[in-house]
C-alpha cells in the first residue's frame, strides 16, 4: 500500500503539471488516505502529499480546505522531535498566514500566523 501511495501521488504532480487540478486533488487524497492507513494520520511522510494538496486547493481557490490542509502539516511538524523550533513550521505558518492574507483578506488572522 505504501507503494500504491507513491504511485497516487506520481500522477497527481503529472496531472498538476498537465494543469489538470480536478484530477490531481483527486489522486493527492487517494495518496493521502493510502499513506495515511499505511503510517499514520500524524506521520512525517504526509508532509509532502499535503503540501501539494494545499498548493492545488488554493489553486482551485478551496481556501477553507487550504487552511485545513496547512494546519494538518503544521500539527504533524509541531509533533516531530524539535517541532516548535523547525523551519518547516514557520514555513507551515507562513503559508497559512499568506492564504489568509491574499486569497481571504483575512488580515487578522493572517496577523496570527505571521507572528507565530
Amino acid at each position: 500500500k505504501l507503494r500504491a501511495s507513491g504511485s497516487e501521488l506520481c500522477i497527481g504532480y503529472a496531472y498538476k503539471k498537465m494543469e489538470d487540478e480536478e484530477k490531481a486533488l483527486s489522486y493527492f487524497k487517494k495518496a493521502l488516505k493510502t499513506r495515511s492507513a499505511c503510517v499514520g494520520k500524524n506521520d512525517e511522510r504526509n508532509i509532502t502529499i499535503l503540501k501539494e494538496l494545499g498548493d492545488i486547493q488554493v489553486k482551485m481557490e478551496l481556501f477553507d480546505e487550504a487552511i485545513s490542509t496547512c494546519k494538518q502539516a503544521y500539527n504533524i511538524h509541531m509533533l516531530a522531535p524539535g517541532g516548535s523550533d523547525s523551519k518547516e513550521t514557520g514555513f507551515d505558518c507562513f503559508n497559512i498566514a499568506r492564504t489568509y492574507f491574499h486569497h481571504m483578506k483575512d488580515y487578522h488572522k493572517a496577523l496570527e500566523y505571521y507572528e507565530k
